[in-house]
């Protein structure tokens, strides 16, 4: 009820999207083991809500700087595929966190470090490939920046 995680999260890593209050959320209600799966599946279902808020579903959808497309609950960020070297790899999150780098004002020729460290956190990627990804990720980049949406892979 302090929001202690939040507060910790904002101080040390930065701005939080959104955030559920457990007691709050369950404050008219008795916990009792025999409803205990049904006050675990409530707070499941309103963690998934805030997830599909966030995330979005389509990765080649455009995407308004105003707004983050909603989902369906329950589902999976859809990937990017990109072919690097012949090779294809999934990325998630790619648009939000285009978008994230989009508001900060930063052009593809100034990405850098704070750019891929993003990236990792939510995919991985073997080190004998992180210089070609990211080229590639600057030219997918300046795409989303022109066009507001991404450039998909079409095999």
């Amino acid at each position: 009820e302090k929001l202690c995680a939040k507060r910790g999260t904002e101080m040390h890593s930065g701005k939080v999207e959104d955030y559920i209050s457990v007691p709050e959320l369950l404050k008219d209600r008795t916990i009792t083991e025999e409803n205990f799966q049904e006050i675990v599946d409530l707070v499941a279902e309103e963690i998934a809500l805030k997830i599909d808020k966030i995330i979005g579903d389509n990765p080649c959808d455009e995407i308004s700087e105003d707004e983050i497309p909603s989902c369906s609950c329950f589902s999976s960020p859809k990937p990017v595929t990109i072919s690097i070297n012949g090779e294809k790899i999934d990325f998630l999150l790619l648009p939000k966190i285009f978008l994230k780098f989009k508001k900060q004002g930063k052009k593809p020729e100034n990405l850098g470090e704070d750019f891929m460290k993003e990236i990792k956190i939510y995919n991985y990627i073997p080190s004998d490939k992180e210089t070609a990804v990211f080229k590639l990720l600057k030219e997918y980049y300046d795409y989303f920046c022109i066009n507001g949406k991404m450039k998909c892979y079409i095999e």
